[in-house]
Formats: C-alpha cells, structure tokens, sequence
C-alpha cells in the first residue's frame, strides 16, 4: 500500500523524454461476500440455535471476526454463533450482536439482532366441547400442556364472560 512517483525515460541516440505518472497502492477492507450480511434471528426460550456467519473475503486472505461483548447466552466460535437461552426468562427481548471483521489493518462493523421470545403455556391438542347429565357424575381429562419453560404454569379457570365456575364444576390439575 502506498504512493509512489515514477518516471518513464525514453530515448533515442540524441534525445531524452520524461513521462511522469503515480501509482497508488490501496486496501478495501474485507466484507461479506454477494453483499450479504448476519440476519437477524428469532429464537425460542430453552431452544439451541447456530447461526453461521457470512463468508468474508478480503485481498489480504487473512480477515478474521472480532466479536465485542456478548449476552451469557451466546457464544462465538470457529465462524458461528452458537445461542441458547434459558429459563428462567430474563434473556427474553431484543439483543443487538455488533462486531467486526478485519484484517489488521481495515475493518468493516456488522451487527444483527437476536430475539428470544417464549411462548405461552398451550394444550397438546385442541378441548373438545363436553356435554354433561344433570345428577350423573362425568369426567373430562385435560390434554397435556405443552410450555417451554419448565412445569411452573397455572391454570385458572371461569366462565367466558368472566364470572366464576359454578360450583359443580370443578378443574384438578394432573
């Protein structure tokens, strides 16, 4: 890299020429290949994720990625981000990943965003409606509850306008 003058001396048996010109010597900074970039991820709570990182070239043949600091959850390591977040939830929200890559002398930023959200506790499958015989005794079991989280959840239940369950009606967790 650099400026350099030079001189181009042309002759003949009697007469001399003197061409000037410059050169100069540059350095792109290394960068993503195909312009591609770090997507932004969406990852589930108590799911693990790997997200690998762009190719990157560079005339240099020796970038490399300095990662600044990273949430607990997500570690760097050999081109990838390897993300897991886990109950209990504080790691839930948007996290904006920034770094660099460089080849020592240039250096082009990056940065993407990690989502880790948590899905509310759900059924297995659908509830079927019941029917129920005034004076007899009947039984509906619940499907099982699926939450990511682990197996704190509550249930409450009330009737869809919002008042209490009759007292006939009662729900037992398993």
């Amino acid at each position: 890299m650099g400026h350099y003058e030079c001189v181009l001396t042309l002759t003949d048996t009697r007469n001399a020429s003197h061409h000037f010109f410059s050169i100069d010597v540059l350095n792109f900074p290394p960068r993503f290949a195909n312009n591609t970039k770090p997507k932004n991820v969406r990852v589930r709570l108590n799911q693990k994720l790997e997200v690998e990182m762009p190719t990157i070239i560079d005339t240099e043949n020796n970038p490399h990625y300095v990662v600044q600091r990273l949430p607990s959850f997500i570690k760097y390591q050999n081109g990838k981000y390897l993300i897991h977040a886990k109950f209990p939830a504080e790691d839930i929200g948007y996290h904006l990943i920034k770094g660099i890559i460089t080849d020592s002398q240039l250096s082009t930023p990056f940065k993407f965003r990690v989502q880790v959200f948590n899905d509310p506790p759900d059924f297995e499958t659908p509830l079927v409606d019941q029917i129920a015989y005034l004076g007899e005794k009947s039984q509906y079991l619940l499907p099982e509850i699926v939450e990511n989280e682990g197996p704190k959840y509550s249930v409450v239940a009330k009737l869809e306008d919002g008042r209490a369950l009759p007292s006939f009606i009662k729900i037992a967790k398993k």
